[in-house]
């Protein structure tokens, strides 16, 4: 009798323990599915890219990179604005030095118009521009405007857009005209408002997308200044962007922001839905350090200005 009675118990025992592997099993493949829903279904099938070099400048001739901040490409070249040296560096896009230009205070932004460069100095609050050969050509006087901190720039068309980033807006300005014909944003945390505002990017539509660094998100408006839409900030799934600085798109609609002291960049596709993060704090390869801005080739390679690395990393798909 007590011989059964324990072979009843050791039954028992075994019957709990196969219901309690089982539970576990299936809240387990439950958990996979929500970690896999959460990813979403572009991220499963998207091909991230991956690093494939860095520009650092010249060591042979000691002219290197000491603190880059932002860059345009204009044909095969990547004209990259190293603020502490008061220049602009150039490199082709295979990464070698070609050249300098410039003597100014503190560069921050640059931008073409007319095979022209246009460069701004946060240290003068001026707007200095460069012929593509790197002679100085004067300042560009802006009808009625005083006051302006430019940092970011962007040219779209005849419109060169200006970060005012101390003012918290954007300015259009009418290059032929050389006025202020709109503004966009105000201080603020509201809809449309922005805290120091800094890289610009237009998708195919004409609509303006800022890098609203103190609010860490990027905000939109269309080509007439209303607002659009936000991406990123709090509710962002990836992680949220922080103190966002630099932002692209590329032919297919994906939108990519720097987060300097996270040392990512962040995609999202059109919607603003998180698609996939790059990079990671540290100075490896393929690892960024303080990426302030983001460009974009014909050959949709990024290139990633780092200011803290002092280089600029390129990823390719």
């Amino acid at each position: 009798m007590k011989k059964k009675t324990l072979i009843n118990t050791v039954l028992s025992i075994g019957l709990i323990c196969l219901i309690g592997f089982s539970f576990l099993y299936l809240n387990n493949i439950n958990l996979i599915n929500q970690v896999t829903d959460f990813m979403g279904p572009q991220q499963k099938k998207m091909s991230t890219p991956g690093f494939k070099f860095a520009m650092y400048g010249d060591a042979k001739s000691g002219v290197l990179l000491q603190y880059p901040v932002t860059a345009v490409i204009r044909e095969k070249g990547i004209y990259v604005v190293d603020q502490d040296a008061g220049n602009i560096k150039v490199f082709g896009l295979g990464g070698r030095l070609a050249g300098v230009f410039g003597r100014l205070r503190s560069p921050y932004g640059i931008a073409l118009y007319g095979g022209n460069f246009y460069v701004s100095d946060m240290g003068t609050g001026q707007i200095v521009i460069f012929s593509k050969t790197g002679k100085q050509l004067g300042t560009l006087k802006i009808k009625g405007q005083k006051g302006m901190v430019p940092g970011g720039l962007l040219v779209d068309g005849k419109y060169l857009y200006i970060a005012d980033v101390y003012q918290s807006r954007i300015l259009v300005c009418d290059l032929p005209q050389r006025k202020i014909i709109r503004t966009m944003g105000s201080f603020g945390t509201g809809r449309g408002q922005l805290k120091y505002p800094h890289g610009m990017a237009v998708d195919k539509a004409g609509n303006l997308y800022v890098a609203d660094s103190g609010n860490n998100r990027i905000v939109v408006f269309n080509k007439n200044g209303r607002y659009l839409k936000t991406i990123g900030g709090k509710d962002d799934r990836v992680g949220g962007i922080t103190t966002v600085r630099g932002v692209a798109i590329d032919a297919k609609g994906i939108i990519y922001a720097t987060a300097p002291l996270t040392g990512t960049i962040y995609a999202y596709n059109g919607d603003g839905e998180a698609l996939y993060s790059l990079g990671g704090p540290g100075k490896e390869n393929g690892q960024l350090g303080l990426p302030n801005d983001i460009l974009i080739d014909g050959a949709g390679r990024l290139y990633v200005v780092e200011t803290k690395n002092k280089r600029i990393s390129v990823f390719e798909k």
